[in-house]
């Protein structure tokens, strides 16, 4: 087993192919997350909020 860190991803896909060449089997992880986009975190909050706040309730319901 080899443990190695790459500064970035077409250094380590050069090095895979490099691996399968001598039988090996390379194995990827990341642990880097994605970009908060903040456009669609807003857009989903006013859209659940409004929808929280506007729905019909049920009937029998006692209202909040």
């Amino acid at each position: 087993m080899a443990v190695r860190t790459y500064p970035s991803a077409t250094e380590y896909e050069r090095d895979a192919a490099e691996m399968v060449r001598k039988g090996r089997i390379p194995q990827g992880q990341s642990l880097q997350r994605g970009k908060v986009n903040m456009g669609r975190t807003l857009a989903k909050g006013v859209t659940f909020l409004t929808w929280a706040i506007m729905r019909p309730s049920r009937q029998g319901d006692q209202p909040p």
